[in-house]
């Protein structure tokens, strides 16, 4: 199913595979509002050809991952192994709920040397958010910060 969403002034055209939650989808185009003002060429699933496809992504001059944008369930193994092989100069993590938990979770799933201060985040989203968004007509001008908590790792 394909969903069509305005977010932060652009338009995204996401498609919503079989076994996809709407919840997901709607956490990739959040994702992507709350980065596309930061990191230029901003890019949802691009392949990169490594062990892991982002769900948002912006690509440095020399092709490799500036931000990394995780969104829905994702294990510890995989935020450790991002936080050591990306190459990404930030990396967020945006789920629904506890993003907190998630967040001292990860904190101890991540060296300390590969989570300097201002590098990884964890977003957590109102369960309400993704009905809030349809209801917006999948629209929304900028991502309102009541929506989420933001939480450092």
């Amino acid at each position: 199913m394909l969903h069509r969403f305005e977010i932060a002034g652009r338009r995204l055209a996401l498609y919503q595979r079989t076994g996809e939650s709407f919840e997901h989808v709607a956490m990739k185009a959040l994702c992507f509002g709350l980065y596309v003002d930061r990191y230029e060429g901003l890019e949802i699933e691009r392949r990169l050809g490594g062990r892991y496809t982002p769900d948002v992504v912006a690509l440095g001059p020399d092709g490799k991952p500036r931000f990394w944008g995780e969104c829905g369930s994702v294990s510890l193994r995989k935020v450790a192994w991002l936080a050591k092989h990306s190459g990404a100069g930030e990396i967020a993590f945006v789920k629904l709920g506890a993003g907190t938990g998630f967040a001292f979770e990860a904190r101890g799933a991540v060296e300390e040397r590969y989570r300097p201060p201002g590098r990884i985040w964890v977003y957590g989203f109102d369960a309400s958010v993704p009905a809030a968004l349809q209801a917006a007509s999948l629209s929304v001008a900028v991502v309102p910060p009541a929506w989420y908590r933001v939480t450092a790792v």
